[in-house]
């Protein structure tokens, strides 16, 4: 979400403003700010399949945000490796610089993007119960971690290349 609201709503960065996609169509207003942008589809998301009876309900929803973050994947890609061609990229920095205690707790910004990336571990034992044959649930669960572990590990990567930081 924090990358999506970059590049949708625009950040600043070292005084430099990144407007992103929506301020730069339609300018500078209330709705095209980055709480809006990460707090009103989250809310709606949540509200409207936060509560189905059964998880198979979900699949559509499932597949369409799996479908939407490899086109963010795609698009991450594409623009780091034009840049990189280009040479606008320039060499990222592969440790941090630990200064004062401040710059220590900044490391531990990334640990709720990794608490939220997997939990949905719950729902295991709901999509077991809903499989016909319960001996698939092995396979599903390694081919759900494998899928979204190298779509959020190659974000993470072309992300690392884009921002350096």
């Amino acid at each position: 979400m924090i990358i999506i609201g970059d590049v949708i709503s625009g950040t600043t960065s070292s005084e430099i403003r990144y407007p992103g996609i929506l301020e730069g169509w339609f300018g500078v207003h209330w709705w095209t700010g980055r709480t809006f942008v990460i707090v009103f589809p989250n809310t709606r998301y949540i509200c409207t399949f936060g509560q189905p009876q059964r998880i198979d309900s979900l699949r559509f929803t499932s597949a369409l945000s799996i479908g939407l973050a490899v086109v963010f994947l795609v698009i991450a890609a594409g623009i780091s490796i034009i840049k990189i061609i280009s040479g606008g990229i320039g060499m990222p920095r592969l440790f941090p610089i630990i200064t004062d205690v401040a710059s220590v707790i900044d490391l531990f910004i990334v640990v709720p993007v990794l608490m939220t990336t997997y939990m949905c571990h719950y729902n295991v034992h709901n999509i077991d119960k809903e499989l016909e044959d319960s001996s698939q649930m092995r396979g599903v669960v390694r081919a759900s971690l494998t899928l979204c572990s190298s779509v959020y590990l190659l974000t993470s990567f072309f992300g690392f290349l884009l921002f350096g930081e």
